[in-house]
């Protein structure tokens, strides 16, 4: 709980150890860029809208989307979304290796094919820090649709 501080760099001090406390339980620990922002918030040299602001920003250029993300984030949306049925052991192995040995199904070799080049299209986008906007979600979800629809037209063998 706050308290009134007659100096205000203690009341900031305290709203800030509060703050990294829950991003830290978030795992959302700011680099060198964002405590620098956070130590001039502290000393009073920012406003708090200023803060947000130039948090946000550091947060924009500072957390992109890696390879080492991908097999969590393809094996999180198989699984919610597609009812993959692979695992994630089976999911990371397809990933680094290509090996489908592990997969249960035909099903889950084709959902993870392009779940993975949706990925790498939207890693390359983020690595040449082009928007990710509505209209490339789109795009790609109608491409992975129709692909999908197809494959369920084709007579099944």
């Amino acid at each position: 709980m706050s308290k009134k501080y007659d100096d205000p760099v203690e009341g900031r001090r305290e709203s800030v150890e509060n703050i990294l406390g829950s991003w830290a339980l978030e795992g959302a620990i700011s680099g060198e860029r964002g405590m620098a922002v956070i130590r001039a918030y502290v000393k009073g040299e920012l406003e708090v809208d200023e803060t947000i602001a130039k948090i946000q920003e550091v947060y924009r250029w500072e957390k992109k989307l890696t390879v080492a993300d991908l097999p969590a984030v393809i094996y999180s949306a198989g699984l919610v979304f597609n009812e993959l049925s692979a695992s994630r052991v089976a999911t990371e192995m397809f990933l680094r290796s290509g090996n489908c040995t592990w997969t249960r199904s035909r099903s889950d070799l084709a959902l993870l094919e392009d779940l993975r080049d949706v990925a790498l299209l939207t890693l390359e986008r983020v690595q040449a820090n082009t928007a990710i906007d509505a209209s490339f979600v789109c795009s790609q979800h109608a491409h992975h649709s129709q692909r999908c629809a197809a494959s369920w037209q084709a007579p099944h063998r």
